[in-house]
Parts: C-alpha cells; structure tokens; sequence
C-alpha cells in the first residue's frame, strides 16, 4: 500500500479542522534554530501547508514538499499569493532540492 494516498479523500477536511501549531512550539523552533528572515526553511510532508504558514514571510523562502496531489493542491491554493514560498510534489528521500540548500527541515 502506498501511504502517500491515504488523505486524497480527506484532504478538504483535513485542512478545515486539522488544529493549528501552539504559538509558542513555533517561536521556540525559530529560537532554537537560528531561523531569521534570511533562513530557507523546507516542510516535508507539508500537507495542506497548517505548519508552512507560520515560516512563510519570516524566512527568505520555504518550500513546501507534498506527495499528495489533493493535499498539495490545497496548500498551493493557501499559499498562491506568498512570493516566498513553492509548494513541490516530492517525498522525504527525494525532495528534489540541491544538498545544503536549506536552514531547517521541518516534518510535522
């Protein structure tokens, strides 16, 4: 079975009532990390983008990796509007982006 599939019908309500991130839990991240307005921040697994968000304008860029089409379509959807974030078909072991290019890898 490929899990990659397993939200495809659940996608809309996923991203409805999925809760949000504590606040808190994300500015300790950012603290602990070293993450500043110039970092470039990865999400794999990025679902319908609930953890991307809070990266998205306070980094340079982030990338927002997704295997699922429904739930990629849902995060492009919330985030067409944000220059600084590519929301990309891939999976943990093949991201496609270059080695060392990011700051932070995020899976939530």
């Amino acid at each position: 079975m490929d899990p990659t599939g397993i939200f495809s019908t659940k996608a809309e309500k996923y991203a409805r009532y999925r809760w949000d991130y504590a606040p808190t839990a994300i500015q300790r991240t950012f603290e602990q990390n070293g993450i500043t307005s110039h970092s470039v921040v990865v999400d794999i697994g990025a679902g319908t983008g609930i953890l991307t968000r809070h990266f998205v304008g306070r980094c340079t860029l982030v990338y927002a990796i997704e295997p699922n089409e429904p739930m990629r379509s849902l995060a492009q959807q919330a985030m067409k509007n944000q220059a600084g974030c590519r929301v990309l078909d891939g999976r943990a072991e093949a991201t496609g982006l270059p080695d060392h290019s990011v700051d932070l890898v995020t899976v939530a």
